[in-house]
């Protein structure tokens, strides 16, 4: 399968499990790849206008088909950039703008006060485990995966949180773009297919529109 061409990819990209040789102090496997604790700073680049080019963040919410009354959680919301205009399409669904950065969480909670989103719900998570107060439609993910072994604990993890029929979707750098999270942090097209698989997912669909990104949305395997 042709893997269709993120971005700055910023939320919460996660580090490559530590080899047993590493020393003690070494970062956790789900050591965040960048630093997030400035919100303001990473949203004069997470929300530059000329993101649309490429992000093509309406495309991507009509690719989702989500109903009107949808629970979605943005996991890795960042400044908000899919939370915001997921909110504002589906006024009577509840989005869950997710981040593990409590600083992030904070800005969040002020944007969805400030644009007036009653909808858009800023909420703390914890890299290792996903909790949210009511069963999922949807869970995306825009640059924000782990690539090891516990990208997969954490997925199945997650699928108890979804509804029977409810998704995931993940937005990714591909690896061979120049802009993006470092590379050794990218999955392949692959590699989040395999760990998917493994988390009891089924590959549904795989959009090829965006030009940095490959997209690809799961539904949840039959038992």
């Amino acid at each position: 399968m042709k893997v269709p061409a993120k971005t700055i990819v910023l939320a919460l990209g996660f580090a490559t499990l530590a080899a047993a040789s590493q020393a003690q102090n070494d970062p956790p496997p789900w050591a965040p790849a960048r630093d997030f604790k400035e919100p303001e700073k990473w949203s004069a680049v997470l929300d530059k206008d000329d993101r649309a080019a490429w992000q093509k963040p309406d495309q991507v919410i009509d690719a989702l088909k989500l109903p009107k009354d949808a629970r979605v959680a943005d996991i890795g919301a960042g400044t908000g950039y899919f939370s915001v205009r997921l909110a504002r399409r589906l006024p009577d669904a509840k989005i869950f703008a997710a981040d593990a950065e409590p600083k992030m969480v904070d800005f969040l909670s002020a944007r969805a006060k400030r644009e007036n989103l009653t909808n858009m719900i800023a909420t703390p998570v914890t890299i290792s485990d996903p909790k949210f107060p009511e069963p999922l439609d949807l869970a995306l993910f825009v640059n924000a995966y782990g690539q090891n072994a516990d990208a997969v604990a954490y997925y199945t993890k997650l699928r108890s949180q979804l509804k029977p029929d409810g998704r995931v979707a993940l937005i990714l750098a591909r690896p061979d773009v120049p802009m993006g999270p470092p590379k050794d942090r990218r999955p392949t097209f692959e590699k989040c297919v395999e760990d998917m698989q493994k988390a009891g997912f089924t590959l549904a669909e795989a959009p090829d529109f965006l030009p940095r990104q490959f997209f690809a949305i799961f539904k949840k395997s039959a038992q």
